[in-house]
């Protein structure tokens, strides 16, 4: 296992948290539990682990992306597979449109899974739960702790990239604004931080912190350079 991508005490902690209100909360919906699909599925999550094991194995920064695509799936009306739709005709805009969804990926992964549970439980595990199954598996072959998830998510036939722009967070986003929008969502301060730390693992695209980087250059640190250079020949 590549070893940037392992988990630390700290963060395996705020993946916790995470998945532990996030995932089986009211903001999955009404009506969850463990081991929903334990009858007319009894196999579904056993499937997950055995499909995610070569994918984790073969590309650690799976694990990042699920986990994010799992928030955001979250973020925008609850946790309802939304993020996976597309539009055949293209005269909407789906939440994967949404600038805030940049670089979001391994859908794929989530299709995959998908197609293999058909084949053994047709039209019995929802998209929605797969998602959150997918992420809880990558969390814990990443060296993270293994989390119960409740199940019996319902996958939505909506989607909108307004939708997603109006809840998702920035990626510069105040702390005063990040508490208001997961206020919204019923999420406590705690709870807040736990999310935003679970960005701890895996890494960041550049377009986030470019400003940082690569700040306004300030002239008045040209002088004192070039003072102290000047000094130096004195």
């Amino acid at each position: 296992m590549t070893k940037g991508y392992r988990l630390g005490g700290i963060s395996m902690v705020l993946v916790m948290w995470t998945f532990g209100f996030f995932y089986v909360s009211s903001v999955s919906g009404d009506g969850l539990e463990l081991h929903f699909y334990r009858n007319s599925c009894f196999n579904a999550e056993m499937i997950v682990k055995e499909l995610m094991k070569p994918i984790i194995l073969t590309d650690p920064t799976t694990s990042a992306a699920l986990l994010r695509l799992a928030f955001h799936d979250c973020q925008v009306d609850g946790c309802d597979a939304s993020l996976l739709l597309r539009d055949a005709e293209g005269s909407s805009r789906m939440e994967t449109e949404s600038d805030k969804n940049f670089g979001v990926r391994n859908l794929e992964t989530i299709d995959m899974i998908k197609t293999r549970l058909e084949e053994h439980c047709p039209q019995t595990v929802s998209c929605a739960d797969i998602i959150q199954l997918a992420a809880r598996e990558a969390i814990y072959l990443t060296g993270g702790p293994y989390i119960e998830v409740l199940t019996g998510r319902r996958d939505s036939y909506s989607a909108s990239q307004e939708r997603a722009d109006n809840q998702l967070p920035l990626a510069n986003i105040s702390i005063d604004d990040c508490i208001q929008i997961f206020r919204q969502k019923n999420i406590s301060l705690e709870q807040g931080v736990a999310l935003l730390g679970a960005h701890t693992l895996g890494i960041t695209h550049c377009r986030n912190i470019n400003e940082r980087l690569r700040p306004a250059s300030d002239r008045s640190d040209v002088v004192t350079y070039l003072l102290i250079g000047a000094t130096n020949y004195l």
